[in-house]
């Protein structure tokens, strides 16, 4: 038995833009701000279909939000 192999295409080689957006707005959407900004910006770059790119900037977007309610709940509540 003489079994071939087939190397794997360039889309499983790695995650498709469309999966970091879809991580990124699954980090925003549970509150989670700090990937959701890392992985937005990933799939951003990477310039997936336009699908992707709407749902990785609202992903980071949201992310960044998110971040800034935190860092303004922190700084409200080391000073009260």
């Amino acid at each position: 038995m003489n079994q071939t192999i087939a190397a794997p295409t360039a889309q499983q080689q790695g995650l498709h833009p469309d999966t970091y957006a879809t991580i990124s707005l699954f980090c925003a959407l549970i509150g989670l701000g700090l990937p959701a900004v890392v992985f937005g910006h990933i799939a951003y770059a990477k310039n997936g279909t336009r699908t992707g790119n709407m749902m990785a900037v609202f992903g980071f977007v949201a992310g960044y939000i998110e971040l800034a309610f935190t860092l303004l709940f922190l700084i409200s509540f080391a000073t009260s």
